[in-house]
């Protein structure tokens, strides 16, 4: 199940944050609609296209299998080239979709994600670390396995699961440094290892609650861009180089009505 939290305002938002992380660790994402469902980019494309089930797989194969160069050609020297997670982070980095779902530890940073293309109502996700691991450690077949965030799924695992999938559930991972944004945007990631069925679907059928919804308003997006701003939680902040200045700029220059770093075409109209 998922503990859906409605909020009339951010300071009510900012309340749940506060009540959900005093016994717990969670991780947040933002979005624009509360009515989007929670999922891997990847699913949404897949499902977007009607590709069977069935053949996911191999389209995704084919498609890390370009991103990391040809394979090498049957003969003395070739080396077997085996699903790998090296390539991720930086397939979705680049706007490729993938099994990584974006997360973060911080609820604020997931709420500046939330604007961009809120509507009427949109919603910041949290997922109970401290009750999700303890349900999946028992179920990951690491002999090392400590239940803490894991740097990366080694590979054999990785290819294991791809192949005979007995684990379902996304797996949380923690984001390489090295992509610029990742540090500011304090960025994880959940692996998602089901391309059946959406990461909000698994989480929520568990037999313990992980997930909490909180679902915010349009009218309080306003009171969040100011208050973002002043956290320096802002486009130059959250992304590196000239595009974040750029897209600082943009939200000083139009508020909150054009804040976020989607470009939009729409006239620019007064906020009533």
């Amino acid at each position: 199940m998922i503990n859906v939290l409605q909020a009339s305002s951010w300071r009510d938002v900012k309340g749940h944050f506060d009540d959900s992380r005093e016994s717990a660790e969670f991780i947040w994402r933002g979005h624009g609609r509360a009515d989007w469902t929670l999922s891997s980019s990847l699913y949404r494309y897949f499902e977007a296209q009607g590709i069977p089930s069935d053949a996911r797989r191999a389209r995704e194969a084919a498609a890390v299998e370009q991103f990391g160069g040809p394979t090498l050609a049957p003969g003395p020297g070739a080396v077997e080239r085996r699903p790998s997670m090296a390539g991720l982070p930086s397939m979705q980095h680049h706007g490729c979709p993938t099994r990584l779902i974006d997360w973060t530890w911080s609820p604020y940073v997931a709420s500046y994600f939330v604007l961009p293309d809120m509507v009427e109502v949109g919603a910041v996700y949290g997922l109970n670390l401290t009750v999700y691991q303890d349900f999946l450690a028992p179920r990951l077949p690491l002999d090392d396995y400590d239940g803490g965030l894991l740097p990366s799924l080694p590979d054999r695992i990785f290819a294991r699961f791809l192949n005979t999938p007995d684990l379902v559930h996304p797996v949380p991972i923690a984001s390489a440094s090295h992509l610029g944004r990742a540090t500011e945007q304090q960025s994880v990631f959940l692996l998602d290892l089901s391309l059946s069925d959406s990461t909000e679907a698994l989480l929520a059928d568990l037999p313990v609650p992980v997930l909490i919804k909180i679902e915010i308003p349009r009218a309080a997006r306003l009171e969040i861009h100011a208050d973002l701003l002043s956290m320096n939680i802002d486009g130059a902040h959250l992304f590196p180089g000239e595009a974040g200045r750029a897209l600082r700029a943009k939200e000083w220059l139009f508020g909150a009505r054009w804040h976020g770093h989607s470009i939009k075409t729409d006239p620019v109209t007064p906020w009533t």
